[in-house]
Order: C-alpha cells, then sequence, then structure tokens
C-alpha cells in the first residue's frame, strides 16, 4: 500500500491510498483542497471520496486500450498496460494540470509536467 497525493499543479488535492498490484485506490481519500478537485471527484457536503470514485477518475485518464497503434507503443516501453502507463507518467495529461505523486516523492510539477517538458511523440500523438 502506498500513500498518493492528487495534486492541481503544485497544490496537494488530496490524499489517498493506493494498491500498486491491484491498480486501485483503497478506503477513502482525504481532501486537502476542495476548491482545486477535479469536478468528478467533488462531494458536496463530504470530507472524504470513496475508493470507487477515485479509481473511476483514474480510469478516465488512462488512454484506452482500444486506440490504434496502442499495443506497439506499450510494447516498444515495456509497459503491460495503459493503466500501468498511466501509473509510471504520474497521471500527467495535456488536458488538464492534475496529477498524482506518491506522498514520500520529492517530484515538483516544474519537473514533470507536460506542457514545459519533453516526453514521448509517439505516446503524444495517442493521447489526442
Amino acid at each position: 500500500m502506498e500513500r498518493r497525493i492528487l495534486m492541481c499543479r503544485s497544490h496537494p488535492v488530496m490524499s489517498f491510498d493506493y494498491n500498486r498490484q491491484s491498480g486501485h485506490a483503497v478506503g477513502v481519500g482525504e481532501i486537502l483542497d476542495r476548491n482545486r478537485l477535479p469536478l468528478e471527484l467533488v462531494t458536496h457536503s463530504k470530507d472524504a471520496v470513496y475508493a470507487r470514485r477515485i479509481d473511476m477518475w483514474w480510469a478516465h485518464r488512462a488512454i484506452p486500450s482500444t486506440r490504434d497503434g496502442i499495443r506497439r507503443v506499450l510494447d516498444s516501453m515495456g509497459i503491460r498496460s495503459t493503466v500501468e502507463l498511466l501509473d509510471k507518467s504520474l497521471g500527467l495529461s495535456l488536458s488538464d494540470q492534475y496529477w498524482v505523486k506518491p506522498e514520500s516523492s520529492n517530484a515538483r510539477w516544474e519537473d514533470v509536467n507536460f506542457f514545459t517538458n519533453p516526453f514521448d511523440e509517439n505516446l503524444g500523438k495517442l493521447m489526442r
């Protein structure tokens, strides 16, 4: 089990437990900054987000496994699935500024985001 922090750029938004083996959130996420919470995770009048809702949000961030050419790209990177790719890429996307890091990580938005840092062009084409 690993504690993860959902970030919006440099701002911690929510913490939750994550099981890397299963690829699923566990238990209840603790909201740290309600104003920056992704709309899909907003829970009215509640201070927590259940694992199932976190998992749904996380899964929607992944490149669809049916996307043309994805298997070739994953194989070339030695990655088994789009969910594993999502995990390895910290859930980063070109469509928003959310990402997820291990609580123990010193990773910074400035060092990892796809807006100002390079990433694999083949992967970028698949993300569109």
